[in-house]
Formats: C-alpha cells, sequence, structure tokens
C-alpha cells in the first residue's frame, strides 16, 4: 500500500534554463556597462577639453562653459543619488540616508511621505511639510516623476543649493541637494591663466599642441614631436573647423586624440590638438571587467547553490506539511491534493474511499492520556500498512479516521470483502493491547463515480459518512449509495421548511416536551430535560438529530433556539406560578448561539422577560462544542454560572474532552452519555469506564446524570456506584406539559398527600 507523500522532483531544466538566461543577462548587462563607461570617459574629456579651449578665448566664456559644465555633471550627480536611493528604498532610515549622502557627495537628502512630509532625512527637518507655493510642494503635486531645479536659496537654511527630485508610483519622493559653495569652488579649476601648462599638468594628459591655420605649432607641451604632423582626417577637420576626436596610438601608446577649434571674435586663429593617455581607462575598464566577471560568477553560482537548497528546503517543508506527526502517513491536507489529481486523472477509472473510523478515542486520551492514544494509533496505522497492496494509498485524515483510497477495482463485493480483512486484521491487534479493546472500529464505503467533479462534493459525503459512522451500534461497516443522496434532498426540504417556520413563526408546528430527571437518593423529580418536536405539514413528524442538524448547518438554531429558550423558560414561570419549586429545567444549547456575541444578552432578555429564577435555569452542552473553541466558550460559561446558571455537559464521553480541560470547564453536572449505559446488563457487573467517570466527577465536585436508563438493573447498579441522578424510559419518556406537571405532582408531592 503506497503511504509515501509524492513531492515534486527536482527537474535539473528548471533550473539550468533560469541559469543560462542570467548568465547571458549579466554577460550583456557587463557588456554595456563596459561600453558605457568608456564612452562616458571619452566623451567627458572631450567635453572637459572643449570648455578648456573656450576658457583660453575668454575668461568669462570660460567661467560659463566652467559651469555649464560642472552643472551637468552635478545634473548627473543629483540624479545618481536619487537613483541609488531609489533602488534601495526598503532600507530607508535616517542613518542609511546619512551614510548614502557621505558615500555619494551630496550635502542632503531628504524622503517625503505622499503628503509632502520628510519622514527620514540625512541631517535635520524630520517632519517637516511642503506648504503651498513651496517648490516642494510644487513638485508634489506636478505630473512630472523628475526634477532639476537651478540653484535657489534654500527657505529654510538660506544658503544656495542645487535640488534634484525623483517620484515613485506610490506619491513618495526623494530630494537631494549639493551646496553651491562647493559648485564654486570646482569652477576656481577652470579659471587659469596658463591653459596649455595647466592643461597637460593634468592627470592622463600625454601632450598639447596649439596649431595656427597654416598648419605650424605655435607651442606645446608635454611628450611632445616637434616634427608632429597632420594626418588626412586631422587636416579634414581643421578644414571643416569642426571638433574631432579618435582613439590612437602616441608615442607608442593608448592614447585619445581630440583636436577644438579655437575661435576669437568669431575667427578661427588654429587648432587645439590633446593626446590623453588610455592607459588610465584601460586599467580601469580591465578592472571593471573582471569584476563584473566575478560578480557574475558569485551571482551565478550563489543563485544555483541557492535554488538547490531552497528546492530541497522546500521539499521537506512540504513533506513536513503533509505528514501526520504520529502515524508519519499522509495527512489531509496531502489527502486534498491528491484527490484533485486523481479526479482529474482517468475520470472513467473506478475509484472509491474506505474510511477506517476508530471510536472511543477520547475516552482512551481522558483515561490514559495522550501517550497511550498516540500508542495505540501508530499500532493501527502500522496494521493498514501491514496490508499493503498496489495502488492503494493511505492516509490519516484527522483524529481517529484512516482513508484508504482504491483504484481499479472490480465491483463492490471487493470494496466490502477488503473491508472484512481490515476489520479482522484490526480486531487482531486489538486482541493483543489490553487498550486497544475499548476502540471499535466501523469502515464506511464510499464509491467516487464521475459524477464527483471537486474535492469539496468528495468531503462533504466523507464528513456524512464519518458521521453515519459514529452512530453506527451494530453494523461494522455502511456504504454510502443512492439512499444517502436523497438524505442530502430530505435535508435540502427540510432547510426550506426551517426557513418557513422562522419567517411564519415556529408555534403551529413546533413544541417542548418533558423527561424527568431522578434524584436517586429521594427518588424524586428535581428536573426536566426540554425537548424540541416538529410535525410538519408535508413531511410529517421530523427527527430531533435531522431538524437540529439542519439548523446548525444552515444557522437557522440561532431563532429557533431563542424561541425553545422562551417555551422553556414559559413552562418554567408556570411552575413557579403552580407553587412548584425546587425543579430545574435544562435546555440544549447550540454551539452555533454559544458563539454569538448577543447570547448572553439575549439570554438575560428572556430570563427577565418571563421572570423566572436563573437558578432554575440549567443549559446543556455538549463536548464536541469545545472543539476550537474552549477559551471563548469557557468564558461565556463563566459569566452565565455567575448568573445563577447551571452548565450540564451533555454526552460526555463522546467528544473531545481531556482531563486537564474537565478540571477547568465551567460546568456544573456531568452526563453520561446512553452508549455507556446501555453496556449494564446487571446490577453487579464491574464496567470500568462509568466508575472512572463517576469517581472523576465526584473529585471535581460535579454532579453526575446517567441518560438512556432503562432497566431497573441499570439504575441499581448506577446508584450503587454513586450516581447522583438518572434520566431514561424507566421513569418516563419526554412528555407534554401537562403531563410533566402531573408527574411532579404524583411522585414529587405524593408524600404530601399521604400526610393526615
Amino acid at each position: 500500500m503506497d503511504n509515501k507523500v509524492i513531492t515534486r522532483p527536482m527537474v535539473w531544466k528548471t533550473y539550468i534554463v533560469p541559469l543560462i538566461i542570467i548568465a547571458l543577462s549579466f554577460i550583456l548587462a557587463g557588456y554595456f556597462i563596459i561600453s558605457s563607461i568608456s564612452t562616458f570617459l571619452f566623451e567627458n574629456m572631450a567635453k572637459n577639453s572643449i570648455a578648456q579651449a573656450e576658457n583660453h578665448m575668454s575668461r568669462l566664456s570660460n567661467s560659463i562653459s566652467a559651469i555649464n559644465v560642472i552643472d551637468q555633471l552635478l545634473e548627473e550627480k543629483l540624479m545618481t543619488a536619487n537613483t541609488a536611493i531609489l533602488n534601495n528604498r526598503d532600507k530607508l532610515s535616517n542613518n542609511f540616508l546619512k551614510g548614502m549622502a557621505r558615500d555619494l557627495g551630496v550635502d542632503e537628502i531628504y524622503w517625503y511621505n505622499p503628503q509632502g512630509e520628510i519622514v527620514y532625512t540625512a541631517t535635520k527637518y524630520i517632519g517637516w511639510k511642503a506648504t503651498k507655493g513651496h517648490p516642494v510642494h510644487d513638485f508634489m503635486h506636478s505630473d512630472r516623476d523628475v526634477l532639476i531645479e537651478d540653484i535657489r536659496r534654500d527657505t529654510e537654511s538660506d544658503r544656495y543649493l542645487k535640488y534634484a527630485y525623483a517620484k515613485v508610483p506610490s506619491g513618495e519622493f526623494v530630494q537631494t541637494g549639493i551646496l553651491a559653495d562647493n559648485i564654486y569652488e570646482l569652477t576656481k579649476d577652470f579659471c587659469t591663466a596658463s591653459f596649455i601648462e595647466t592643461l597637460v599638468d593634468s592627470e592622463n594628459v600625454l601632450a598639447a599642441y596649439f596649431i595656427d591655420a597654416g598648419e605650424d605649432i605655435l607651442f606645446c607641451e608635454g611628450e611632445i614631436d616637434r616634427e608632429y604632423t597632420l594626418d588626412d582626417m586631422e587636416k579634414e577637420a581643421m578644414e571643416g573647423d569642426r571638433t574631432y576626436y579618435a582613439k590612437k596610438t602616441y608615442n607608442n601608446m593608448d592614447a585619445y586624440e581630440i583636436l577644438l577649434p579655437i575661435h576669437v571674435d568669431g575667427t578661427n586663429i588654429g587648432m587645439l590638438i590633446v593626446f590623453y593617455s588610455l592607459e588610465e581607462t584601460n586599467r580601469l575598464i580591465k578592472n571593471v571587467s573582471l569584476i563584473v566577471l566575478a560578480l557574475l560568477i558569485f551571482v551565478f553560482l550563489s543563485y544555483s547553490y541557492m535554488r538547490v537548497d531552497i528546492g530541497r528546503k522546500n521539499r521537506e517543508i512540504e513533506e513536513l506539511a503533509y505528514l501526520d506527526s504520529i502515524t508519519q502517513l499522509p495527512n489531509r491536507s496531502y489527502f486534498i491534493k491528491f484527490l484533485k489529481k486523481r479526479l482529474k486523472a482517468e475520470r472513467w477509472a473506478k475509484k472509491a474511499l474506505l474510511i477506517v473510523h476508530c471510536h472511543n478515542l477520547n475516552l482512551i486520551k481522558l483515561i490514559f492520556g495522550h501517550d497511550i492514544l498516540n500508542e495505540l494509533l501508530l499500532e493501527k496505522a502500522d496494521c493498514l500498512r501491514n496490508l499493503r497492496v498496489e495502488g492503494e494509498h493511505l492516509f490519516r485524515y484527522f483524529e481517529g479516521n484512516f482513508f484508504i483510497y482504491i483504484e481499479d477495482y472490480e465491483d463492490r463485493e471487493q470494496l466490502i470483502k477488503k473491508s472484512d480483512q481490515i476489520l479482522e486484521k484490526l480486531d487482531e491487534v486489538a486482541q493483543s493491547m489490553e487498550n486497544s479493546r475499548l476502540i471499535t472500529t466501523r469502515i464506511g464505503v464510499l464509491e467516487l463515480d464521475e459524477s464527483y467533479e471537486n474535492v469539496d462534493d468528495v468531503i462533504k459525503h466523507v464528513e456524512i459518512t464519518i458521521d453515519r459512522l459514529k452512530r453506527l451500534e451494530n453494523e461494522s461497516y455502511w456504504i454510502f449509495d443512492e439512499a444517502m443522496h436523497r438524505e442530502l434532498i430530505l435535508d435540502q426540504i427540510i432547510e426550506k421548511e426551517l426557513r418557513r417556520a422562522t419567517f411564519d413563526g415556529y408555534d403551529d408546528e413546533f413544541y417542548l416536551v418533558y423527561q424527568p430527571q431522578i434524584d436517586l437518593e429521594t427518588n424524586k423529580i428535581i428536573a426536566l430535560e426540554a425537548l424540541a418536536r416538529w410535525n410538519n405539514e408535508e413531511l410529517g413528524m421530523v427527527s430531533p438529530l435531522r431538524f437540529i442538524r439542519v439548523a446548525e448547518s444552515s444557522q437557522l438554531i440561532v431563532p429557533l433556539g431563542e424561541w425553545i429558550l422562551t417555551q422553556a423558560c414559559k413552562f418554567m414561570r408556570s411552575l413557579e406560578d403552580r407553587g412548584i419549586s425546587g425543579i430545574k429545567v435544562a435546555v440544549n444549547i447550540s454551539i452555533v448561539q454559544l458563539l454569538r456575541e448577543d447570547f448572553t444578552k439575549q439570554l438575560l432578555k428572556i430570563v427577565e422577560e418571563t421572570g423566572i429564577e436563573p437558578e432554575n435555569l440549567e443549559l446543556e452542552i455538549t463536548e464536541s462544542n469545545f472543539i476550537g473553541n474552549y477559551e471563548i466558550i469557557n468564558r461565556k460559561l463563566d459569566k452565565l454560572r455567575k448568573m445563577g446558571i447551571s452548565i450540564s455537559l451533555d454526552d460526555f464521553g463522546t467528544g473531545y474532552s481531556s482531563l486537564a480541560r474537565l478540571e477547568k470547564l465551567n460546568i456544573d453536572v456531568l452526563k453520561i452519555d446512553k452508549s455507556f449505559i446501555d453496556n449494564i446488563r446487571s446490577s453487579d457487573q464491574e464496567d470500568v469506564l462509568i466508575r472512572s467517570i463517576i469517581l472523576l466527577a465526584n473529585q471535581l465536585g460535579l454532579r453526575v446524570v446517567a441518560e438512556g436508563v432503562e432497566t431497573h438493573e441499570q439504575k441499581e447498579y448506577l446508584a450503587a456506584e454513586a450516581c447522583d441522578i438518572v434520566q431514561g424510559y424507566l421513569f418516563s419518556k419526554p412528555v407534554p406539559e401537562k403531563k410533566a406537571v402531573e408527574l411532579i405532582e404524583k411522585i414529587n408531592l405524593r408524600d404530601m398527600d399521604a400526610r393526615p
């Protein structure tokens, strides 16, 4: 039997293809980066040379040209700073911006929220907000994503700065600035009296020639060649009065040549030729290439490792998510995932589920503890594993429910035969383990024909099957078939009639009956349990179990439950008016009602309107109500008890209570379920479960009520075991109000009537 969790295999092509794409992307990116750096360096050299030439012609024009060049560089610097900050906006903090300002060489950085308020800053002004008319406010409300301002006086510091802005789609934006003082310091470098000398002294300049219109060298500096002559391209540039630049070999060195026409009063007076060494540029390009290559290799290897490691960890996490921690079987989540695939694949193949339901697990947990329960579950799982058949899949759905998925079986008889084999094997295991004998096993058969198109339909029928298995008494297995489909249709009719009754009123069809509870010490009635009945015009008498279940699933139990509570309280009031005191009335409360925020408020309203004593009202809740809602419900029960209302835990032993929680439950009464009472055959038999429950209740100071008492032997046994109260057909079936009053008067008042 295959019980492995099948995770996604490691498909190498899912790793290699992205790696190849990333590698190619980095190669292309490296190529463009290197090309861009080279182009930028060459163009920058040309721009500087042109600016220097114009500076030589005129101090004024030189200053303007220098400022323009520097201003452009500052703009690039500010835009570079903005880009760097936007690319790292997930790291924003004041300290981060301080570091960025230092590293990027800018003086101010501010990060604004969409309302124009500074939330992060490299300097100060945190919390400053732009007002209408301010340049920051104008940019914030403009359609532009990027803006570079001219130098202006700052409104706060009163200093001259150059600012740039960049906005992101969320409306947040960054503002960076450089002090204008720095600009003036930089422009001084361009205002020199001896242009050629200063030019040659510049870094990376090999030589400079000033040639007049007649192609004679007027002056030169650096590693010069006195016999230097112009080639055809240089002559063509000079004749065309245009700038020319090209990469060349100068004195056996890689160089970058720039020819600049020099004009005075609009007249070309010659050509400035500058040779820049490319040694530093080539070294920089080489270093950048090595860095890009190293980065590419590092990223490639890191990505490869991460992809493989993440894939491995994902498979481990997937196995943990899909494996039951106790039995190591695939769990409910994996079953649903598995079933989705199987329903889509081979739709015409015969598929079925065997639902193995283990009953009374919670009693094992209550009496022997979690460890023993886990051992028993593991034994059951191992037993099912050993029944290995090719093509079958085993799951632990939840609690004591195991699923066996079968495909390509012959017929239903084969499924029944398989169920008998499982039951026989599990019975053998139970006989070999003392504690396991308390667990009863039943199997549900659910055939998944082509009508099952999605998992939700399967799960719905699975839950119905499990619910039915819990209520089986003598049968060992149960088959979900067409009859069950009809039952589902009937539930829909019941829901429709419930909705009609909710709209029209419950008085015409619903009524309450009451079953007495007898004190074993006095043999008198001390309480009545209120039970709802429904006689529908279309459906006739509807089972309470059925219409209550439908009402809960459709939330219609809320108005119906309020009506039941009101009727029970009115009857209680009528007893008090008759002079019958000390009789409690117990009313069953649904989990749907309990979880409503206004439940306590509505209950108080009913108590006040009917004028009853809260001490005479008892609310019955079932153990299953506490699943997943323990803290919420227990707090509500505490409030109700403080009001004087008693709380009874109904059907004890069939739910999910543990000893630790039972001690903390805000309850007054423990009701033993009828299924345990049915096991009592004589007054002198030994029943360790009932004895343990009664002893436990007595130790916790709880009263014990035994439900479903039908024989004198059961009554005598319970009395001998110190059970407090009994209820069942031995004393009376549920009866209408009038008959209930007659029973109280007959049983409780007979001694008084016998007095002279």
